[in-house]
């Protein structure tokens, strides 16, 4: 711990000294004892000497070099129910580290005010990744309308053991119906990615004592089959004395993400009805450059690369739309295939040149001919590369070239990076890109877009079993990775009866299956 250097330097220090002043004091005696007596007395004087600074050193070292600990166990006893009236330390007393010291102090204190608080929970979803842990809010009401909230306690065996009366008037049931049930059974959660509760409990009971964590738009499916749209909020402490293990506080925004889900469906179909004139227009303009190309002075023919770029962008937009809606209705099914992957990767890139050169972008590739083949879904692995690759054309505000790169990882995983020497991410927000509908507000107004790209490229490269990440820093450019798999490594999976084809589906509302089943 990098806190500690100055306190092992004082520990060190106070050492040296004191032995320094033994050996002084013995050496002090053995030259005085020297002059005016003989070599035995001196020796023994000597021996005296060091016997006595070294009792003197046992006596005031220890109480030196504990005062740290007797700090911190006092600010513990402070605050602990079992020696209630324990007055706090004074970190006057203190001689080494004190800035340190008072810190791990507040620590203390801190995450006693937070485990004797159960409403000290996080409200909303404010995490950069996974297991960081979110804004803390009071539990008192949901600061959107100041109402009570439904709140469960859970016990070590995955049990409810406490539930609040507003929790009796949102499930509309009774305690009879809550108390003693299994969690699962009682809070009926869907979760539109496989970062679950159980997922996240599991990590924090084998990683942490105390942790919190959020979740938003979560359905919650009641009794009577009726599907609430909520906000989750979690705490969880390990080996809990009274039992409460989780406390689990449930914000209702049915209605919110209703609206939401209303204008996402409008906007789905309105998008289909595009889908019919888009190709006929996108067909018309490939019989323009096939036909008429060569009759077209210079500025004639940029306005018709301009045009099919534009086309090809709408299409883009179309096919996001779509992929959205059916992956959030679990609806999304992959044909994964034996495919050359480098003529799937160059398929794309070409498609993309133009929309490069339109913005002065140049696409530099390093994709050999030499491959296995991979196990894919031609269509959708396609998305994958156009939108990540259009991000990439977007964010470089540069002359620098966007280089598309694709290695035989193992026997297993081909890797494809796509590298931009653009504006980069700041790492605070790097926990949400791949979060649908995200939007940095530092470019949202200067660059287009859906916020659904990442999302939906995300989603696919896992629905095909392969990994996505970035690499990025500000100011400097970003690279994108994913991994998909050979064919090979999948073939077993493979359906003799559909073309050898291997079905996966995208994933949809996962449901939360309790840890606790034994």
């Amino acid at each position: 711990m990098e806190n500690l250097k100055p306190y092992r330097s004082y520990i060190a220090k106070l050492l040296i000294v004191w032995q320094m002043v033994v050996l002084v004091l013995a050496a002090a005696t053995i030259y005085a004892l020297h002059i005016f007596t003989n070599d035995t007395i001196a020796l023994g004087g000597s021996l005296a000497v060091s016997a006595v600074g070294i009792v003197v050193v046992s006596l005031l070292l220890p109480r030196t070099l504990l005062s740290s600990t007797e700090f911190l166990a006092n600010s513990i006893l402070h605050v602990s129910s079992e020696k209630a009236g324990t007055p706090a330390p004074d970190a006057a007393s203190l001689k080494a580290s004190r800035e340190f010291l008072e810190r791990l102090a507040s620590y203390v204190y801190d995450m006693s005010s937070k485990s004797n608080n159960p409403g000290s929970l996080p409200a909303s979803s404010q995490k950069e990744s996974i297991y960081k842990e979110p804004t803390l809010a009071k539990i008192q009401g949901d600061p959107l309308n100041n109402t009570p909230l439904p709140y469960f306690i859970v016990g070590s065996k995955g049990e409810v053991t406490f539930a609040s009366t507003s929790a009796y008037s949102y499930l509309n049931t009774n305690p009879e119906a809550i108390i003693g049930m299994p969690m699962h059974d009682v809070l009926k959660l869907s979760f539109s990615s496989d970062d679950t509760l159980d997922s996240w409990l599991e990590y924090a009971k084998s990683k942490s004592v105390i942790g919190k964590r959020t979740w938003d738009r979560v359905k919650l499916t009641l009794a009577d089959s009726t599907v609430k749209q909520v906000d989750l909020a979690v705490h969880y402490s390990k080996d809990d004395p009274n039992n409460n293990e989780l406390n689990i506080i449930i914000f209702d925004h049915s209605e919110k993400y209703g609206h939401d889900d209303a204008g996402a469906s409008f906007v789905s179909m309105a998008v289909h009805e595009l889908r019919t004139p888009l190709t006929i227009m996108r067909g018309y303009i490939e019989v323009f450059e096939d036909e008429i190309s060569d009759k077209l002075d210079d500025e004639q023919t940029e306005f018709l690369r301009n045009l099919s770029v534009q086309a090809q962008q709408l299409g883009s937009f179309v096919s996001n739309i779509q992929n959205l809606a059916r992956i959030e209705e679990n609806a999304l099914e992959l044909q994964l295939k034996q495919e050359n992957w480098t003529d799937v990767l160059n398929g794309a890139v070409n498609d993309m040149d133009v929309r490069a050169k339109v913005r002065h972008k140049t696409i530099v590739r390093d994709i050999p001919s030499e491959l296995p083949l991979v196990g894919v879904d031609r269509i959708t692995i396609y998305e994958v590369i156009v939108n990540i690759l259009e991000n990439a054309i977007k964010y470089t505000h540069t002359d620098s070239p966007i280089i598309v790169k694709t290695t035989l990882k193992d026997q297993s995983w081909v890797e494809t990076t796509i590298q931009d020497h653009g504006i980069g991410i700041p790492d605070s927000l790097l926990g949400h890109i791949f979060d649908k509908f995200y939007r940095s507000h530092r470019s949202s107004r200067s660059v287009g877009g859906t916020g659904l790209g990442l999302y939906i490229a995300k989603t696919i490269v896992e629905a095909h079993g392969g990994q996505i990440w970035v690499k990025t820093k500000e100011g400097e450019g970003s690279t994108f990775g994913f991994t998909i798999p050979t064919y090979e490594s999948v073939a077993s999976q493979a359906n003799s009866s559909d073309n050898n084809a291997i079905e996966r589906r995208a994933h949809g509302w996962i449901k939360n299956h309790t840890l606790y089943r034994g």
